[in-house]
């Protein structure tokens, strides 16, 4: 993706600015101001000559532009140079990653979750009547399996607060770089509870896509601290519809089940009396027949009790007033 979407690279020897010629470059804007940027082989300037970003500039990270208003995010630029643009958290190779999606497909959670991403791909393409251009937000670690890697016809943009083979650009959610209605589709899988103001970013997602753009996302409701000092908020199914307000709703609900959930209680509670996450790792594995009493839970309990709730949407002109929701609550099934 980078090399398509970024043809200048720190690094080079050319000293001109240059402005990449492919459309998905000529989306990005200063994340402070949303001023034009002039993007040289140093640095990325902001044109905007009252900006602080005029002088001092964007970095790149390792050839992977680092557009973040440091003076207003929770990354530290210096910090972010000193790793190199590696991740703060830390995080398995690719083989633990491999191994942890083979038992997310054991226990039924990912092809769930795969299913909901090419629901939510299959509306971007009925809607934007050819070419669409679709926003990755938080996708540095996508699963091997993703139907983001095999998805044909899209120009896909991939963001992150840190670098990975995946990432074209570092950017925080809460100033997303990019210009208005500038995408017909925008992904925030497990986002929303890993940064400090859900309702900016949503804000955000809903300016830069189109009208009639889709938005998608799965958001944690029951699961315990999962990235350290990068986790913030929790959501019910109701709240989680109320951060998305002014979209219309085409489809949305638990992510799973109630034992789902439970799993990953047993898996925290044992962690923690043995002091190891290792511990933890291997009672979850003894434990994943829990996962099949989701099978025999209907969804108007499951919503209540879910580990994690999705919610794909369009962008349209209508929103939901606060009167909305006690009937939006009822109307979800509950029993």
């Amino acid at each position: 993706m980078q090399s398509e979407n970024f043809s200048m690279r720190a690094g080079t020897t050319s000293s001109e600015s240059h402005t990449p010629a492919t459309s998905v470059a000529d989306l990005i804007v200063c994340p402070a101001c949303r001023s034009d940027l002039v993007l040289d082989s140093k640095k990325i300037l902001c044109t905007n000559a009252d900006c602080s970003r005029a002088s001092t500039g964007f970095p790149w990270i390792e050839g992977v532009p680092g557009l973040i208003d440091f003076d207003h995010s929770i990354v530290s630029e210096e910090a972010l140079l000193a790793s190199r643009g590696r991740s703060a958290v830390k995080r398995g190779g690719q083989i633990w990653r491999r191994l942890a999606y083979a038992v997310h497909n054991l226990s039924g959670i990912q092809p769930a979750i795969d299913r909901r991403a090419a629901t939510f791909l299959d509306f971007v393409r009925k809607t934007s009547h050819g070419d669409a251009t679709v926003l990755i937000i938080g996708g540095a670690n996508m699963s091997p399996g993703s139907p983001f890697r095999r998805a044909e016809g899209m120009r896909l943009v991939t963001s992150d607060i840190y670098k990975s083979p995946a990432t074209d650009l570092l950017a925080d959610g809460h100033f997303l770089p990019f210009r208005d209605a500038s995408f017909d589709g925008v992904s925030a899988q497990a986002v929303l509870e890993h940064v400090l103001d859900p309702q900016i970013v949503v804000s955000e997602i809903h300016r830069i896509l189109k009208t009639g753009g889709i938005v998608y996302a799965e958001t944690s409701f029951m699961q315990q601290v999962h990235e350290a000092e990068f986790d913030f908020s929790r959501f019910t199914h109701s709240g989680h519809r109320w951060l998305f307000r002014d979209f219309d709703e085409i489809q949305s609900g638990a992510s799973d089940g109630p034992g789902y959930a439970f799993h990953w209680s047993i898996r925290y509670l044992v962690r923690g009396v043995f002091r190891t996450k290792i511990a933890g790792i291997i009672a979850g594995l003894a434990m994943l027949w829990v996962r099949l009493f989701d099978k025999l839970t209907p969804e108007a309990f499951a919503i209540d009790s879910t580990s994690g709730v999705f919610f794909i949407g369009r962008k349209g002109g209508t929103s939901l007033k606060a009167k909305d929701m006690i009937a939006y609550y009822r109307g979800a099934g509950r029993l």
